[in-house]
């Protein structure tokens, strides 16, 4: 009996922590780098963000989509599982593979680059799983980057 009551009001207390989770807050992406593998490119970045919530998150079921000037250009997907601490910053590496057809899409966007000096829009949208315990929630993120000529001088 003493037990009870003292374990079923801590369990309601972890409940309720658990179901106010709020939002990552992602700042976007850095350590951007491109290399050929074969006949796709492995373009290798870092999502960073905030946790803002006073507990600790595993983080799942990571799944983004690239999209440079309106057009698709990679997707990804993880299922690593990454543990996020308490009010703190993180980063999360990415990776990605894109075909010579995405590749080619995206030709008029770096001629623009490299010739104007015109700068590229990047988004990328994705969807992932916090977990604690045994409580799952499913959040979706949008990141928006502009990359320049003295970005892409980076690469070469």
């Amino acid at each position: 009996m003493i037990a009870s009551n003292y374990i079923l009001p801590a369990l309601l207390v972890s409940f309720t922590s658990c179901m106010s989770v709020k939002q990552l807050q992602f700042a976007g992406a850095e350590h951007i780098a491109v290399s050929k593998e074969g006949d796709h490119a492995q373009i290798n970045f870092n999502i960073i963000g905030h946790n803002p919530n006073n507990v600790s998150f595993k983080l799942s079921e990571l799944q983004t989509k690239i999209t440079i000037n309106g057009q698709s250009f990679a997707n990804l997907q993880s299922d690593s599982v990454m543990r996020l601490k308490r009010n703190t910053d993180f980063s999360i590496p990415a990776s990605a593979k894109a075909s010579q057809e995405d590749l080619m899409k995206i030709v008029s966007s770096g001629l623009a680059l490299l010739l104007n000096g015109d700068k590229v829009e990047v988004e990328i949208n994705g969807d992932f799983t916090l977990k604690k315990f045994l409580f799952r929630k499913k959040f979706s993120f949008q990141l928006n980057e502009k990359i320049d000529q003295k970005m892409l001088n980076g690469f070469f």
